[in-house]
C-alpha cells in the first residue's frame, strides 16, 4: 500500500508521521551519506517506509528530498519492498504527477487529506514560529495558497 498524506502547512502531516514512526519503530535509510526514509515494522513484520528525514525538530518528510523525481523514483523502489508513507506541501499541490505514479504502480495507492481548517493551520505555524524565536511578521498568504491549492488536487483526485 502506498499512502500519499497531502495537507498545509500546520495541517499535521509531520506529526501524523511521527505517530506512526513511534509506534512501527525507525530505522533510518541512507543513500549517499542522506537520510531518505525511516522504516519500520507493522506487527514487527510488514515494513514501512516513510519517505524523507524526520530527524529534524520540527519539519520533515518529503521536503527534505531534493527533487520530485528523487521522490517518485524512491517510491517506486520501497513499494518493492513494503508499504510507502509520504508527505510534503509541496506534492500536496501536485496532482497529475502522482496520479500517473498511482496508475503506473500496481499497488493500493491512498490519497489521504487532511481537513484541518485553515484557521487551525495559520494558529499551528504561528506557533512554530513563536517557539524558535522568528520575530518576523507573519504573512499567512503562503499557507492560505498552499491550503487552497491541496484542496483543488483533492477536488481533482476526487472527481477521478
Amino acid at each position: 500500500m502506498i499512502i500519499n498524506i497531502r495537507g498545509t502547512f500546520g495541517s499535521g502531516k509531520t506529526y501524523a508521521v511521527r505517530q506512526l514512526l513511534r509506534n512501527v519503530g525507525d530505522y533510518q535509510v541512507s543513500l549517499d551519506g542522506r537520510v531518505v526514509a525511516h522504516c519500520g515494522f507493522l506487527d514487527g513484520l510488514q515494513p514501512v517506509y516513510v519517505l524523507g528525514n524526520y530527524s529534524g525538530a520540527e519539519c520533515g518528510g518529503c521536503d527534505t528530498i531534493k527533487t520530485q523525481d528523487m521522490v517518485c523514483s524512491l517510491v517506486r523502489h520501497f513499494s518493492a519492498l513494503g508499504h510507502v508513507v509520504f508527505e510534503s506541501v509541496v506534492i500536496g499541490t501536485v496532482y497529475s504527477r502522482y496520479a500517473a505514479l498511482a496508475r503506473e504502480l500496481y499497488e493500493p495507492y491512498v490519497w489521504a487529506y487532511l481537513d484541518t481548517p485553515l484557521d487551525v493551520c495559520l494558529a499551528r505555524v504561528q506557533a512554530r514560529r513563536n517557539k524558535r524565536g522568528d520575530s518576523r511578521p507573519f504573512d499567512p498568504a503562503t499557507t492560505e495558497s498552499k491550503f487552497h491549492a491541496t484542496k483543488a488536487t483533492f477536488d481533482k483526485a476526487k472527481a477521478a
